[in-house]
């Protein structure tokens, strides 16, 4: 089994390195937006008298709209969230698929944030993006932390395959209903690799299904 394990994380590390090779050539090969001449920029009262009243259209140019930005919040906090509990997995797990996935888990939600920064400030240079963990993320990361060396492993699995499919909710949600085509395009190519993520903690939370149920009444999940 630990073989099988062993095999399995050194793949999900070549399927994200792939993945995000694939980020990169889709990235150079989409062409720049074309810059609007002076006479084609609409003035501040007709942006205001045009935008959609569900609020999703930025009122002026260099802005993004709320959705965008609740899209962005929210996806900068899910990835702050991986970043630090990777850091705390990687250290406290007694298991060996455990600590490599949590490594993984660092440096692939590092990659995610830091291409999500530049997208920010070229996309709207006025919006920042959250600095640390909101009261949901911060919950979750105290209530691992909170664990005993017998409850560390089942509460991470349980944790990493709640917040990668919320992840992956979110990507859907603004592919489906998002506004702005760079974002989109940000989601389409992120997706990949947080499925690929989803996949191996839900492999790794099968090879340790029988602890994990033996614990899962020590599972803490703040509500939102």
């Amino acid at each position: 089994m630990r073989v099988t394990l062993v095999l399995g994380t050194s793949m999900l590390a070549g399927m994200i390195l792939l993945a995000g090779c694939n980020q990169n050539q889709k990235t150079s090969a989409n062409p720049a937006a074309q810059d609007l001449g002076p006479a084609s920029q609409p003035d501040a009262e007709t942006a205001q008298n045009t935008a959609p009243a569900n609020g999703n259209s930025p009122a002026v140019p260099g802005q993004v709209s709320t959705g965008t930005q609740t899209f962005a919040q929210d996806i900068a906090l899910e990835n702050m969230f991986e970043v630090q509990v990777g850091q705390v997995a990687a250290m406290r797990s007694q298991s060996p698929d455990i600590k490599e996935y949590a490594r993984q888990m660092v440096d692939t939600h590092t990659q995610i944030l830091n291409r999500l920064k530049q997208l920010i400030a070229k996309a709207s240079p006025d919006y920042k993006p959250p600095m640390q963990l909101d009261q949901f993320h911060q919950a979750l990361l105290d209530d691992l932390q909170a664990a005993n060396a017998e409850q560390f492993d089942p509460r991470f699995i349980a944790q990493q395959i709640d917040q990668h499919t919320q992840a992956m909710t979110l990507m859907r949600g603004y592919l489906k209903a998002g506004d702005d085509p760079n974002f989109k395009t940000f989601a389409q190519q992120e997706l990949p690799i947080i499925t690929i993520s989803l996949q191996s903690i839900n492999a790794i939370d099968r090879a340790h299904h029988g602890h994990v149920v033996a614990q899962a009444n020590n599972v803490g999940r703040p509500a939102r």
